[in-house]
């Protein structure tokens, strides 16, 4: 299987709010779902930088993995 590391930049905000979905579908904790406004708010709240972080796209280009690097000061956290 071929995998693909790109920036999140390159993916619209629609294909990374129905990933983030379906990682916590079957969550423990229950994960309320995300539209795209919501999504936008808590990459906003949560102070994400797009340019850093990067998402996983398999051969289908269906995204598999993501990571979201917030960057505070000195500290990156992903």
């Amino acid at each position: 299987m071929r995998f693909d590391l790109i920036s999140a930049v390159n993916v619209p905000l629609a294909d990374q709010a129905e990933a983030f979905n379906r990682a916590f579908e079957d969550y423990v904790v229950a994960i309320p779902r995300f539209d795209v406004a919501a999504f936008a708010q808590m990459i906003s709240f949560a102070d994400i930088d797009p340019q850093l972080s990067r998402l996983l796209r398999d051969e289908t280009g269906a995204i598999v993995s993501f990571g979201y690097i917030n960057r505070t000061e000195n500290f990156s956290r992903l």
